[in-house]
């Protein structure tokens, strides 16, 4: 299919939502592996079979609607009929409040980067603690 120069945004059907849609289910599974590593007290690493298992999934959990959907709004759909195709509004894409929530709450025992300023003291204090630890 022929594509005019400097269209991409308006008529490539992935960019009309498909990798949005792909992306919230990745987070979804990466939220959720993260979670149970916490649970565990395993590590909550990802390492790329992983990611690749988590993307596989996320692919696989796109439906047939989201991509028709995307062929609609990018202006490829002909169609006899008037009528639109559902929207999928009520399934749940990415974390939920509950994973959410739950991630929050384990977020004081995991070393989360944090961009607020430092005093020396705090530093040293910091890699004490966690030279130390155990």
């Amino acid at each position: 299919m022929f594509l005019p120069v400097n269209t991409t945004s308006k008529l490539q059907q992935l960019d009309q939502g498909i990798i949005h849609t792909f992306k919230r289910f990745y987070r979804r599974e990466d939220v959720k592996h993260v979670l149970k590593s916490l649970e565990e007290n395993s590590s909550t690493d990802i390492n790329v079979l992983l990611a690749m298992k988590f993307a596989r999934k996320a692919w696989y959990l796109v439906s047939d609607v989201t991509v028709k959907n995307c062929i609609k709004k990018a202006g490829f759909w002909k169609s006899t009929d008037k009528q639109d195709l559902p929207e999928e509004n009520d399934v749940e894409v990415g974390p939920n409040k509950e994973e959410w929530s739950k991630l929050v709450s384990h977020e004081s025992n995991m070393l989360m980067p944090s961009f607020e300023e430092q005093t020396d003291d705090d530093i040293v204090k910091n890699c004490v603690d966690t030279c130390f630890a155990g």
